[in-house]
């Protein structure tokens, strides 16, 4: 899985068709992607290096959470009061269930990615986040019944 940072204005078509090739599958060699693009595998490293050291792209690993043993990802819509967004937010990301946290726009201002291997655990999660995080107002859970397209970082 790629993870990239909004520091777009700064990629060229080679490094943007580099990323494209890397989402696919980023195990290839150099020498693979440097013949899809015309480049040499030096330069193809050199690129990657760059991009990494920039911040703009970092390579993760994607866990299959079926395989793992693991349910799919539960997606949290949370709403906490305005002054203390960051805080519950914060409060949150020190969860190790959850995997991703995001402040957004709209009607719920952050929203978490987390995973858990029994039903019993989300309760277990829920009731606890509810009694500990000062601010927090509502959490709206969401269940993955199926991945139609992309994937999530669960470990």
């Amino acid at each position: 899985m790629l993870i990239m940072n909004k520091d777009t204005d700064n990629i060229d078509i080679i490094n943007e068709k580099l990323i494209q090739f890397l989402e696919q599958d980023a195990t290839q060699s150099s020498q693979r992607l440097g013949g899809k693009l015309g480049i040499s595998a030096t330069t193809v490293r050199r690129r990657i290096r760059d991009l990494k050291k920039r911040g703009i792209l970092h390579l993760v690993g994607i866990v299959d959470a079926e395989k793992a043993n693991y349910m799919l990802p539960i997606i949290f819509l949370v709403d906490a009061e305005y002054s203390k967004i960051d805080s519950v937010g914060k409060a949150l990301a020190r969860y190790p269930q959850v995997r991703l946290l995001s402040r957004y726009t709209g009607r719920y201002p952050l929203i978490a990615t987390a995973v858990f291997k029994k039903n019993t655990e989300i309760s277990d999660f829920l009731e606890n986040v509810s009694k500990t995080v000062p601010g927090l107002t509502q959490i709206e859970t969401l269940v993955c019944l199926r991945p139609i397209k992309g994937g999530f970082s669960i470990i």
